[in-house]
């Protein structure tokens, strides 16, 4: 499927706390890996990875084809099209995501969240509680130093029906 003008930036976030001695490669590969699918659809354009420059965390950007930014400043700002996909390592859109994500775009109208899949008792009862994981925002949004940050400046009208899968 082509999403020509519908395209996102993709931006995943390392965790915040790591050294070369704690650095959960998995996470970010898994995430990673996730997101080769929506580029050969064409949906995501481009990857910019954000972390400390750590040389594991340089080598994962380096082999896979993608930036290395040490803030979301700065990888908002590195961005090649209008609409980014903010995701934390860990996470992978579930199967639909492609569709749904194509769809919110063409409407071009504010941010959307992306939840994680309900995973405890209490999140199936009430599936709006669960973790965020990602967001749809438009680059202009002004950027903040995490993603639950993002997400409050992105003030998103939509909640996405797809969930992302932990893969870390």
């Amino acid at each position: 499927m082509c999403y020509a003008g519908r395209m996102l930036s993709a931006i995943v976030l390392a965790p915040s706390d790591l050294t070369a001695a704690n650095m959960p490669a998995a996470l970010v590969v898994r995430t990673l890996a996730a997101l080769v699918p929506l580029v050969v659809q064409g949906l995501v354009r481009d990857v910019v990875l954000v972390g400390p420059s750590i040389p594991a965390l340089s080598d994962i950007a380096d082999q896979g084809g993608c930036a290395l930014s040490p803030t979301l400043a700065g990888a908002m700002a590195a961005a090649r099209v209008p609409w980014l996909l903010v995701i934390t390592a860990g996470f992978a859109p579930e199967a639909g995501f492609a569709d749904e994500a194509g769809d919110f775009i063409a409407a071009g109208r504010g941010a959307a969240l992306m939840l994680a899949r309900p995973d405890g008792l209490f999140t199936r009862l009430f599936p709006d509680s669960a973790a965020l994981a990602g967001v749809i925002l438009p680059r202009s949004t002004p950027s903040a130093s995490d993603l639950a940050g993002l997400a409050r400046l992105a003030a998103p009208r939509k909640t996405l029906a797809t969930r992302a899968r932990r893969v870390g």
